[in-house]
């Protein structure tokens, strides 16, 4: 509530005139802002309540607090959050003024070793924006391996320097070195950082040589090599044979590797698509890892999800393994036989697995898989029997919220008019004790369906 009412107090201030009124409440605003007492998060709130008025009405008194707050020099007592707040304000007014005497002084800051690293990326990241590309390669160049700043600000860092995309010869040599370095020095998602920005430095194979280099290390973190994966997704095939196969081999070796997690499984898999792989080998794999009733439930999903990516060339095969698990009497697992069940009917019509998938919006007892088999019935068109038990997981309180918010979008977009859909979804919106999410999801489809 706090925050809601200083969001429309800043409304008001940013769009009324700079008379008394209005110099009372910012000085109001002035001192919430260091009252302690409040909690920081409201606080934040109200520097940027102000940084609209500052944008709006350029005040030269305000101008300079939201310069001090932005510096935070040591022993000023200020928070991070009012910091920050205050520097992406500034920022902000960079962008939409032709005031030079602002854009300095925001590299005054940039370019002061004692101020937040953070806050020097962010103004950055701004000015790279503005010009100024050579000055603020260096100074990123400089805050990549500066030992003074967090790992987590060297990979900032490096991520800026990558987007800014000025291919300076020392900021491709300082990426190239930390990249390849092993040891302690860097943290490997610093390096990982520093092998990504290769690409924006003109360098794109060398980059994704030095990323599998990553992947391929069996040392890193978890959460490094997820980030890579999908690096490597993003990036895509190169064109250069040798460098594609690697990328294709390293991808399907974790794919299948079964001493690992599920969730770097997933990843494996959702990058090998990503790479446009499409061969028979792939195609085995994955019909292999959905068939082992040994591997993760989660992973064979994956699985089931990649055979419906492969090219239709491809089909009878996919289709024989898919039907061996769908119709096995011993396999019980209906999310799974759901996810099957939907890549079956991409490629083929199977009215076996079309009356399963409506048997399952009615009687399985797991969310997830009435509302997955829902959302199939309606890829293949069969929308009236998706609609009911859409229905029944949006006004079902007990549901996840994300399984609830995903039904409610599918009945904005496929339930115009539908009478019991408006009703039952009023009838959510009245349960005001409940959680906001998937309530405001249902408003919004509702306006849609009710129009």
């Amino acid at each position: 509530m706090r925050k809601a009412a200083a969001l429309s107090i800043g409304q008001l201030l940013a769009d009324g005139p700079a008379d008394e009124a209005a110099a009372s409440t910012q000085e109001k605003i002035l001192a919430w802002i260091q009252d302690n007492d409040l909690p920081i998060d409201v606080r934040g709130v109200l520097v940027d309540v102000l940084g609209a008025s500052l944008i709006t009405h350029r005040q030269n008194d305000l101008l300079d607090k939201f310069f001090f707050w932005a510096r935070a020099p040591k022993d000023s007592g200020i928070w991070y959050t009012v910091q920050i707040a205050a520097t992406r304000a500034l920022c902000a007014m960079a962008e939409v003024t032709d005031d030079t005497a602002i854009k300095d002084r925001l590299w005054e800051l940039a370019s002061n070793a004692e101020v937040d690293a953070s806050v020097r990326t962010e103004i950055i990241a701004t000015l790279g924006k503005l010009g100024r590309t050579a000055e603020v390669a260096e100074v990123l160049r400089d805050l990549a391996v500066s030992t003074s700043i967090r790992y987590v600000e060297q990979q900032e860092a490096f991520k800026l320097l990558g987007r800014l995309g000025y291919v300076d010869p020392k900021a491709v040599e300082t990426a190239k070195t930390v990249a390849r370095t092993t040891g302690s020095t860097y943290k490997d998602f610093v390096r990982l950082a520093a092998a990504h920005a290769l690409t924006g430095l003109g360098e794109p194979a060398l980059s994704m040589q030095l990323v599998l280099q990553l992947v391929a290390d069996k040392s890193i973190y978890r959460t490094t090599r997820l980030d890579a994966f999908k690096i490597v997704s993003q990036m895509g095939l190169s064109g250069l044979q040798p460098l594609d196969e690697a990328a294709v081999a390293i991808m399907r070796v974790w794919a299948k590797e079964e001493n690992t997690t599920e969730d770097t499984r997933e990843q494996a898999i959702e990058s090998l698509i990503g790479l446009e792989a499409g061969s028979e080998g792939i195609v085995q794999d994955m019909i292999a890892v959905l068939q082992n009733k040994r591997e993760y439930p989660r992973v064979r999903r994956k699985a089931a999800w990649a055979l419906s990516k492969m090219p239709a060339t491809w089909s009878a095969p996919i289709c024989e393994g898919l039907r061996a698990v769908l119709y096995d009497p011993d396999e019980q697992d209906d999310p799974l036989r759901v996810a099957i069940s939907r890549t079956l009917l991409h490629f083929v019509e199977e009215e076996q697995a079309v009356t399963y998938l409506k048997a399952v919006t009615e009687e399985a007892y797991m969310a997830t898989a009435r509302h997955d088999a829902a959302m199939a019935l309606i890829e293949h068109g069969l929308v009236a029997d998706a609609i009911p038990p859409l229905l029944d997981v949006v006004t079902d309180t007990n549901i996840a919220d994300n399984l609830r918010q995903s039904a409610a979008r599918a009945l904005g977009l496929w339930a115009h008019g539908n009478e019991e859909v408006i009703q039952g979804m009023q009838e959510v919106l009245a349960k005001h004790e409940q959680e906001p999410n998937a309530r405001q999801e249902v408003y919004t489809a509702l306006k849609t369906i009710a129009a």
